[in-house]
């Protein structure tokens, strides 16, 4: 039984999120993310935002976790790889950390990206 499954979306912490966020969640969890990912996701979704980005240390929120920094840096590539989180690199006006949003439509993203694979699968086969 994988982790996720296990949380109760009615306990005190989760829902004190948003509905928005608890939305997010909710379809981070349908998307077929790692565990990891998710854990991830469960507790950056109070750190960030839909509309602004903000720097975030994945070595922080790794030992908060109980995920190695490898698999939180693996958990949060995931996460932009499925379109759940948006990234800026490092360096922006002078903050060295990679900043990041919440995607609040990333399964709309995913839908589209796999109706334009099955048109293109489509168009191959009438040639």
């Amino acid at each position: 039984m994988k982790m996720r499954s296990r949380i109760d979306l009615e306990s005190s912490s989760l829902a004190q999120l948003s509905p928005l966020e608890q939305a997010f969640l909710t379809e981070v969890s349908q998307s077929g993310a790692s565990d990891a990912a998710f854990k991830l996701a469960l507790l950056a979704v109070p750190l960030l935002s839909f509309t602004v980005w903000r720097p975030l240390s994945i070595g922080d929120l790794a030992d908060r976790v109980g995920l190695s920094t490898r698999q939180a840096m693996l958990a949060a590539r995931e996460l932009v790889e499925i379109g759940a989180l948006g990234r800026r690199p490092g360096g922006y006006l002078g903050c060295k950390l990679q900043s990041y949003r919440l995607r609040e439509r990333f399964r709309a993203i995913k839908l589209s990206a796999s109706l334009g694979q099955e048109r293109d699968a489509r168009s191959a086969d009438s040639f």
